[in-house]
């Protein structure tokens, strides 16, 4: 808890990428298996709020994506409602004031806007300044997972990295 801790203090506060970390803290929850079979059909309702709130939904979509691709893999056949459920959930990302704009915005931000990628430094790559308490937490995340690699999903580690 402390070597968590000591990465996110500087980091958040009352800032809107705060949203976005219990968002995606929640979605990896919803992606564990058993929780995924009850609940998948409240994934689009949880991108549409996502969507209003944070421009940081995109990686909620890319997440989903992923798992449902390497579960689709490692099981070797096409999971069509988890496929159908990613879908709506695009879908309803879309559901916003700005419809399909706000996915151009965020994909334009990702992409050629180097103005707020080189002034916000949250935006700025890893490896632009040394955080000890990063990298001492990445450490102990591999090192323990790899301790117990069995018990974790594919999926996950491809997240993971």
């Amino acid at each position: 808890m402390l070597m968590g801790w000591s990465v996110f203090w500087p980091r958040g506060g009352v800032r809107p990428q705060v949203e976005t970390w219990v968002f995606l803290a929640i979605l990896l929850r919803l992606l564990e298996t058993k929780t995924w079979l009850k609940w998948k059909w409240t994934f689009p309702l949880f991108m549409f709020f996502w969507a209003n709130l944070h421009g940081g939904f995109a990686i909620g979509v890319v997440v989903v994506a992923v798992a449902i691709g390497v579960k689709t893999l490692e099981a070797r056949k096409i999971w069509g409602k988890d496929i159908g459920v990613w879908i709506v959930g695009l879908l309803a990302t879309l559901l916003n004031p700005y419809g399909i704009r706000l996915w151009q915005e965020v994909l334009g931000q990702m992409g050629t806007s180097g103005f707020l990628r080189t002034t916000v430094a949250e935006w700025g790559p890893f490896y632009a300044s040394v955080d000890w308490g990063f990298w001492a937490l990445a450490i102990f995340v591999v090192v323990v997972g790899w301790r117990h690699k069995k018990k974790i999903e594919v999926w996950r580690w491809v997240i993971f990295w």
